[in-house]
C-alpha cells in the first residue's frame, strides 16, 4: 500500500484495503504527500489510522505542492523545524509566503540555491529581507560572493544597503570567480585594493590575473615582486611582455623556486 500511495493508484489502495491486512503504515501518507496525490493522502487520512510523520509536510514542502502543504496544515498535522529552510532552498515562494503566514517554524540556516533561475532567486531573496528578521542578510552576501551569484548581490547592496568587504573581494579571487571581480571593479576600482590584487598571485589564480588585466587593471611593481611565487604566473607575464622574467629572477638574486603556492 505504501508503493500504491507513492503512485497515486487509489483503485489499488482501495482494494488493498478491502482485502489485504499488511503493507501500509505512516509513509504511505509521507509518500502520497511528497508525490502531489492529494487525493490519496486524503483518502488514507480518512479510512485508515496510520497518520503520517512530520516528513509528509517536509516533502511537500520540498517539492513546491502548496494545496497539499495547505491541506496537512488545516488538518493539524507538523512540519519539522526545518520547513521555512526546504522551502527557501527550493525557490518555493508561494510556499515560503504561507509558512511565513501560518505558521511558527523560524529560519534557521538560509541558503541561496545556485540552480534557481536568477529572477526566482532574487524573488526569494528580497521577500525574505523584506518580511522576515531572522535572516543575516551579511550572510547571504556572502553566499552571492561564494556562489558568482552577480545579481543578487547587486540587490543586496543597491537594494538593501548591505555592506562591502574587502574578506569578500577576496573570496570572489579565490573561488575564481571572476563575474564578481569584473563587477567589484566596474563598480568602484578603489575596492580592489592591494590586499586582492596581491592574493590571486599568492594563490597562482593565473585566470583571476589576466581577467584582472582584461578588465584594465595594472600591476603595481610590489605585485611583480609577489609574481615570484607562481611559476605560471611569471611565465604568463613574460609571455604578455608584462615582465622582463630574467630582470625579475636577477632582482631576487636566488634561483627560481619550483613551486606555485607560497613554502608555509
Amino acid at each position: 500500500m505504501n508503493w500504491a500511495a507513492k503512485n497515486g493508484h487509489l483503485h489499488a489502495i482501495q482494494f488493498l484495503h478491502a482485502n489485504r491486512t499488511e503493507g501500509c503504515t505512516e509513509r504511505a501518507m509521507d509518500l502520497a504527500a511528497a508525490n502531489n496525490h492529494l487525493e490519496v493522502l486524503q483518502w488514507l487520512n480518512a479510512n485508515r489510522t496510520e497518520g503520517c510523520s512530520q516528513d509528509a509536510m517536509d516533502l511537500a514542502v520540498q517539492n513546491g505542492h502548496l494545496e497539499v502543504v495547505k491541506w496537512l496544515h488545516s488538518r493539524g498535522f507538523e512540519c519539522g523545524v526545518d520547513a521555512m529552510d526546504i522551502a527557501i532552498r527550493g525557490g518555493h515562494l508561494s510556499i515560503v509566503k504561507f509558512l511565513h503566514e501560518f505558521r511558527e517554524e523560524s529560519c534557521r540556516r538560509v541558503s541561496i540555491e545556485p540552480t534557481l533561475p536568477v529572477a526566482q532567486g532574487k524573488a526569494i531573496v528580497e521577500w525574505l529581507l523584506v518580511n522576515r528578521c531572522d535572516v543575516n542578510p551579511v550572510d547571504l552576501l556572502y553566499q552571492a560572493v561564494r556562489l558568482n551569484l552577480v545579481d543578487i548581490l547587486e540587490l543586496l547592496i543597491d537594494r538593501f544597503g548591505v555592506p562591502w568587504s574587502i574578506e569578500l573581494a577576496i573570496t570572489a579571487a579565490q573561488h575564481c570567480h571572476i563575474d564578481v571581480v569584473r563587477w567589484i571593479f566596474n563598480r568602484n576600482p578603489a575596492w580592489l585594493d592591494q590586499i586582492l590584487r596581491e592574493e590571486p598571485t599568492k594563490l597562482g589564480f593565473l585566470f583571476i590575473v589576466d581577467s584582472m588585466y582584461d578588465a584594465g587593471l595594472k600591476f603595481p611593481p610590489q605585485l611583480q615582486q609577489s609574481s615570484r611565487y607562481s611559476d605560471s604566473i611569471l611565465d604568463w607575464m613574460e609571455d604578455s611582455n608584462r615582465i622582463d622574467k630574467g630582470a625579475v629572477l636577477e632582482s631576487l638574486n636566488k634561483p627560481r623556486p619550483r613551486w606555485d603556492r607560497p613554502p608555509f
